[in-house]
């Protein structure tokens, strides 16, 4: 349907994020598991731009595309 297989794991285009129990926005696999189950509030797939622009600070890996 939107044609991101494999996509996901090297984190080139799209970068898999969450919102916690406080609104903050944060990668998937930031935090360990445990306490990622006790804060996730939602969880979302957006392009890398997208993630840069909506927080500055959140630290993605800078690879070129694919």
């Amino acid at each position: 349907m939107f044609d991101i297989k494999g996509q996901l794991q090297t984190q080139s285009r799209w970068a898999v994020v969450f919102t916690d129990d406080e609104g903050d926005m944060m990668l998937v696999g930031d935090d360990p598991w445990l306490e990622f189950c006790k804060m996730v509030k939602k969880i979302s797939i957006h392009p890398i731009d997208e993630v840069k622009k909506m927080n500055p600070k959140c630290r993605i890996p800078t690879s070129s595309p694919d």
